[in-house]
């Protein structure tokens, strides 16, 4: 979702949200992820376990789209909110890290602000070609009827 918002807001288009925009995630740095997984393989205690990853701290959607329009210094592209459904989404999906801390020790290191700001700062540097697929996107999902 922020590579998507990402890619609109470079191209100067609003980041396009689903259903009223208080749907909640749960994101977390791909770098905590990557020091999870290895935990993981450390501590045999884990082994074979469905474990959840994640911060447990979940945000809407439009919190998402307005921080990230925000830190690429565009406040003239609020997040467009289309009240359209995507058939199969939840309205809210965020982990519950309990049996991370208990059997990794695992806690997220990078916050959520920290991760926008790190991926803010690369796209500004290195995504000006970033294309913008998600008008295709769209539209292929209202053809097969999965977005009304």
């Amino acid at each position: 979702m922020c590579r998507i918002f990402t890619s609109r807001i470079l191209n100067n288009k609003p980041p396009h949200i689903f259903e009223d925009g208080n749907q909640t995630r749960d994101f977390i740095h791909a770098k905590d992820t990557a020091k999870a997984n290895l935990l993981a393989l450390e501590h045999s205690n884990a082994d074979y376990k469905a474990i959840n990853i994640g911060t447990g701290k979940p945000i809407t959607i439009k919190n998402l789209a307005e921080t990230l329009t925000k830190l690429y210094d565009k406040p003239n592209l609020p997040p467009y909110i289309s009240n359209e459904y995507r058939k199969g989404d939840i309205r809210h999906c965020y982990a519950d890290t309990q049996k991370a801390q208990k059997l990794l020790d695992f806690k997220p290191a990078i916050s959520l602000e920290d991760g926008l700001t790190e991926l803010a700062g690369w796209a500004k540097t290195h995504g000006w070609g970033a294309v913008d697929l998600f008008e295709k996107a769209l539209k292929e999902l209202r053809e097969r009827k999965l977005a009304t």
